[in-house]
């Protein structure tokens, strides 16, 4: 099997968060897909089908928060073990990555509408971590409409100080907060905004952890908490009552200001180090979707079947 090599650089750089975002993560993954097709030593259709299936059973436990990637990876693998030779897997992949990247543009897009529709004019708008949907929502909306941003830097990695960085140099107003301090500005949000690791059958949302602990202020304070998504990013197991792991990071990243010399006083304090949380179905207002705002009530009908029209 060729193309490890590609597929652990991949591995390494999801792991240490070079590539960060579900829709990231899921292109990198069909570019290992088709490295992998296209380096292959099958000499037969079969051993090809065993290994884009290995390929694909690599790739998918990469990360333990990411039904976007898994259900793509079963589109690509149902689609390819349909062909008959090894000259027709490597044509219809080729395929499937350029039909994949337009439907994704195509998805974002319509839901960068939605979302800045929804943003009225004058708006404060808090947003938790980084989502490039989100991102790109308000830059849209910031283009059209006069808007604030307040941002969490989002610890222990401050992946919040690149929203806020980004947003800057697009002109939007910025405030970035600590994320324990979104108690003391919950009063002047007019919406809380953040994207989406994981949507549930039961309509929740699993995000970066601080999302659920930041939707239950703004539910107290009567504040609408929005959450921007695709479709792939539900998860058809947890119908089924499969919960999603919720993945731990390695402790030092909590660690990661100290000095080496000063380690050693943390030796015997136990951390934990939750990348995710899970925000319950009644504190979210809608999912912004490519198919429109839909209630957390709705969303496992609708997103099933969008998602049999997708990997039909």
């Amino acid at each position: 099997m060729a193309a490890l090599t590609s597929i652990d650089q991949l591995g390494k750089d999801i792991q240490e968060l070079r590539i960060q975002g579900a829709r990231n993560v899921a292109k990198a993954a069909v570019d290992a897909l088709g490295m992998a097709i296209q380096q292959s030593k099958a000499k037969t259709r079969e051993e090809m089908v065993n290994d884009i299936l290995v390929v694909t059973d690599r790739i998918a436990g990469l990360r333990a928060t990411e039904p976007m990637l898994d259900n793509l990876l079963r589109f690509f693998a149902q689609e390819l073990q349909n062909e008959k030779t090894l000259a027709d897997i490597k044509k219809r992949n080729s395929a499937l990555a350029k039909k994949f990247a337009s439907e994704m543009d195509k998805n974002i897009d319509q839901i960068i509408g939605y979302g800045s529709n929804l943003i009225r004019e004058e708006a404060t708008v808090l947003t938790h971590c980084h989502s490039s949907t989100v991102e790109k929502i308000l830059v849209r909306t910031h283009n059209i409409k006069r808007i604030k941003v307040i941002c969490t830097e989002t610890r222990p990695l401050y992946q919040g100080r690149i929203t806020a960085r980004n947003l800057a140099k697009q002109g939007l107003d910025v405030t970035m907060i600590t994320d324990s301090a979104v108690a003391s500005v919950i009063k002047d949000i007019d919406m809380v905004l953040v994207g989406a690791d994981v949507i549930t059958a039961q309509g929740q949302l699993v995000n970066k952890i601080g999302t659920a602990t930041i939707a239950n202020i703004a539910y107290d304070y009567q504040t609408s908490f929005y959450s921007a998504a695709e479709l792939w990013k539900f998860d058809p197991m947890t119908k089924m009552g499969v919960a999603r792991r919720i993945e731990e990071r390695d402790p030092m990243e909590l660690l990661s200001d100290l000095k080496k010399k000063d380690l050693n006083e943390f030796e015997k304090i136990k951390i934990s180090n939750f990348a995710f949380d899970i925000t319950g179905a009644k504190h979210i207002n809608s999912f912004i979707t490519e198919r429109g705002l839909v209630s957390p009530q709705d969303i496992s009908s609708i997103a099933e079947r969008a998602l049999k029209e997708m990997l039909k």
